[in-house]
């Protein structure tokens, strides 16, 4: 008898292990939708619509600093009676904003990629249908949480239909569907106890997986698609940007004036 209750036990868990190995490879694709093409578009639009305004204000904020603190090391040297040189002070001030060379340019890189995604190819609506097709198939026959066995060559093979996700790349795709096949079942346990243990591990994954999507859906960049969906916010943010934009323009041009009135002052010759 207690042979025919685990014999029923197993039999159940074992579909239920297929239905939840189904639904992990629905999360999985899911999720990795969200990162490479939803969040990668919400960038794109941000950075088109709104985020190039941002680059520039960043960028005349550190114009700003800059001359700033190049007018207090002349200050400084004047009081001091000291000899200006020009080309010392600039010397220092590329050390001292080095960092803050480095932001600017990977913010400008952000904008340069999303233009450049903004004027690329994109897939017709049949073609991106039929990549996530075949990339949900892959990730159900290779993605190491559903096959935690698998080999060095499959997990190589795996990482490339990520990439060819990524890139919308259909023929690279197809070409490794063809490569893996129909997806199947996978390994099944044999033993009750060991049913029960991937059924355990199955659920943990896919709480695991949603999870992170909750998470992806409260951080950057898809929290940037409040002012994208809302045209009132968006206006709004662009205007308070070219506001802020004239104000810092307008703050460039006065310390301009005021150090040129600075070195009026000094009795030396600048060192050009």
């Amino acid at each position: 008898m207690a042979d025919i209750f685990e014999f029923k036990d197993s039999g159940s868990m074992r579909e239920d292990i297929k239905e939840l190995r189904k639904k992990l490879a629905q999360r999985l694709s899911e999720r990795d939708e969200l990162i490479y093409t939803t969040c990668e578009n919400i960038k794109m639009k941000y950075m088109v619509e709104i985020g190039y305004l941002e680059y520039k204000l960043y960028n005349l904020s550190i114009t700003y600093q800059r001359l700033k603190r190049k007018k207090e090391l002349i200050q400084a040297r004047l009081y001091k009676k000291e000899r200006i040189s020009l080309i010392d002070i600039e010397e220092l001030l590329e050390k001292e904003f080095q960092e803050y060379k480095r932001k600017l340019r990977e913010r400008l890189k952000e904008v340069d990629d999303a233009l450049a995604r903004s004027e690329g190819k994109f897939l017709s609506e049949d073609d991106s249908k039929l990549l996530k097709d075949m990339y949900r198939a892959v990730v159900k026959r290779l993605h190491p949480d559903l096959n935690p066995h698998a080999s060095k060559e499959e997990m190589d093979l795996f990482m490339k239909a990520v990439n060819a996700y990524k890139l919308g790349d259909i023929e690279t795709m197809k070409l490794i569907f063809e490569v893996t096949g129909e997806a199947g079942e996978g390994d099944m346990p044999k033993t009750v106890l060991e049913l029960a243990e991937e059924k355990s591990r199955l659920e943990a994954l896919i709480m695991k997986v949603e999870l992170d999507m909750e998470g992806i859906k409260h951080s950057f960049p898809y929290n940037l698609k409040a002012y994208l969906d809302d045209e009132k916010l968006k206006r709004e943010r662009q205007a308070q940007l070219r506001k802020d934009i004239k104000l810092f323009q307008e703050a460039i041009d006065n310390i301009i004036d005021e150090i040129q009135k600075l070195m009026g002052k000094s009795d030396e010759p600048e060192i050009e």
